[in-house]
């Protein structure tokens, strides 16, 4: 995250982001770099889902499905919004949506284990849109 850092010019205020349901590791780092910036965040989960009514929404940030109440005030307001997640949804085209690379994370662990001479790897996951595997 230090190499993302940059000085940002001084705002009168600091602009209000919401954060939605962000896995704990995620929210260390997106707390760590809003703080860099001179952000105010706020979160959606904490509150209930109450949206704040004493400054305006700069933007929102959302882990896994946005929640649709907040989904329909991102759209009718034009509020800037992102996904953090782990898989495509149907509903990245209306809320977009930063993915992990999966097949970048694998090539990865391949690599490590090829490097260190091991010739035979196994891996074992779970897909939860795997209907079949029920």
């Amino acid at each position: 995250m230090n190499a993302r850092k940059k000085k940002r010019t001084a705002r009168k205020e600091a602009p209000l982001v919401l954060l939605s349901n962000l896995d704990d590791h995620v929210s260390e780092m997106v707390v760590e770099a809003c703080k860099d910036w001179g952000w105010e965040l706020r979160s959606l989960w904490i509150t209930g889902f109450e949206w704040p009514t004493d400054k305006p929404v700069a933007g929102v940030l959302s882990y896994n499905q946005v929640m649709e109440p907040v989904e329909q005030r991102i759209i009718a307001d034009k509020i800037p919004a992102v996904r953090l997640g782990r898989q495509p949804e149907p509903r990245d085209r209306i809320i977009p949506a930063v993915l992990q690379d999966l097949a970048a994370q694998g090539r990865l662990a391949a690599d490590h284990f090829h490097d260190r001479g091991f010739k035979n790897i196994g891996f074992i996951g779970y897909n939860p849109q795997n209907k079949d595997a029920e």
